[in-house]
């Protein structure tokens, strides 16, 4: 199964996370999991595959529209195959708290020489965009100003990165702080 996106975006007080998939082989669905500390995660739901061979690009999609959400939720999906293997994919993560949510969601994952970044902020402003390697050193930054709202930016200029887990952390500008985990190949 590859998987092609996954993205968390807030709409209103409830969470839609939408994925596609290039391809499949042997997939039985996708469990949908939670959590609020980012590493204890719990099934939130199950998204059966649209087929479980399929050569064609597939798209799903996943409401969570459980009441009184709070804080950072992270999502992340657990892909099962109909002969019990398994994989996990990235997390991605949304904070609530009024009527606005902060996020940040990256792709493609893993990438090559850039991210793409989809930014959802409640304060206009500038931000910072770090680069972190696999023991939290800063390997790039970036200093962009954000509109209130939605936002795009582009990460370039990371081709000559070494191969490996990275964290990009983006510092809104009302303080908050949030963290996507993303994978060079």
């Amino acid at each position: 199964m590859t998987l092609t996106s996954f993205a968390a975006v807030a709409q209103g007080p409830d969470a839609l996370l939408t994925w596609t998939t290039a391809q499949e082989l042997n997939n039985a669905g996708f469990e949908v999991q939670v959590s609020t500390d980012g590493t204890t995660f719990r099934a939130l739901g199950f998204v059966a595959a649209a087929s479980p061979n399929s050569s064609e690009a597939r798209a799903y999609q996943y409401r969570d529209a459980t009441a009184g959400k709070q804080g950072t939720r992270y999502y992340r999906l657990r892909q099962l195959d109909v002969d019990g293997k398994e994989s996990l994919f990235a997390p991605q993560s949304l904070t609530f708290g009024g009527a606005l949510a902060t996020s940040v969601q990256g792709y493609p994952n893993p990438f090559a020489s850039e991210i793409n970044l989809a930014l959802q902020t409640v304060a206009a402003g500038q931000a910072t965009v770090s680069v972190l390697d696999g023991v939290g050193r800063q390997v790039r930054r970036w200093q962009p100003t954000l509109a209130a709202g939605a936002s795009n930016l582009v990460l370039s200029d990371l081709a000559s990165l070494p191969h490996g887990l990275y964290v990009v952390q983006v510092r809104y500008p009302d303080g908050q702080t949030q963290r996507l985990k993303l994978v060079k190949e």
